[in-house]
C-alpha cells in the first residue's frame, strides 16, 4: 500500500512538471490534421485560436488525442476515452487527474462508474470533420 501511494505522488509529480510537453503535444496533434497546410493560412486567427481551444478541451489527459468515445466519470465528472479510463481503472482506483483524488467509483449510485457521454462524442466527431475540410482548404478560402 505505501509503494502504491509513493507510485501515486510519482506519477502526480511528473505530470504537473509535463505540463509544457502536454501543451506542446497537443498543439503537435492539432496540426497534424493540416497536412501540407499551415493552419494559419487556412484559418483566421479567432478560427485558429477558437479551433486550438475546442481541440485542447476534447483531448484526452490519458493519451492526449482527440477523444474517442468520450466517458465522464460519475464521481468528479472528468471525461477520458472510454478505452483509456477502463484501461487505466484496472490499475487504479483514483481519478487519474493530478490533485483530484476522487475514488473511481464515488458517487456512482450501484451503476458503472463511467458513463459514454454521446453529445461528447458528437462534438468530437464534429471538430474532426471540421478540422480535416480545413487541412484540405485552400489558402485563405473564406476571402
Amino acid at each position: 500500500m505505501e509503494q502504491q501511494q509513493h507510485n501515486e505522488k510519482q506519477a502526480k509529480h511528473t505530470k504537473n512538471h509535463n505540463t509544457t510537453d502536454k501543451a506542446q503535444e497537443n498543439e503537435a496533434s492539432f496540426s497534424s490534421y493540416f497536412q501540407n497546410n499551415n493552419p494559419e493560412n487556412v484559418t483566421t486567427p479567432t478560427m485558429y485560436s477558437s479551433l486550438l481551444f475546442l481541440h485542447t478541451s476534447l483531448t484526452c489527459p490519458l493519451c492526449s488525442q482527440l477523444m474517442t468515445q468520450p466517458s465522464t466519470l460519475g464521481g468528479c465528472g472528468h471525461t477520458f476515452c472510454s478505452s483509456c479510463i477502463n484501461f487505466y481503472s484496472g490499475k487504479h482506483d483514483i481519478c487519474p487527474l493530478p490533485g483530484c483524488g476522487i475514488p473511481l467509483s464515488l458517487n456512482s449510485g450501484g451503476n458503472k462508474f463511467v458513463k459514454i457521454n454521446p453529445q461528447l462524442n458528437s462534438v468530437v466527431s464534429s471538430l474532426s470533420c471540421i478540422l480535416n475540410v480545413l487541412g484540405r482548404a485552400e489558402t485563405q478560402w473564406w476571402k
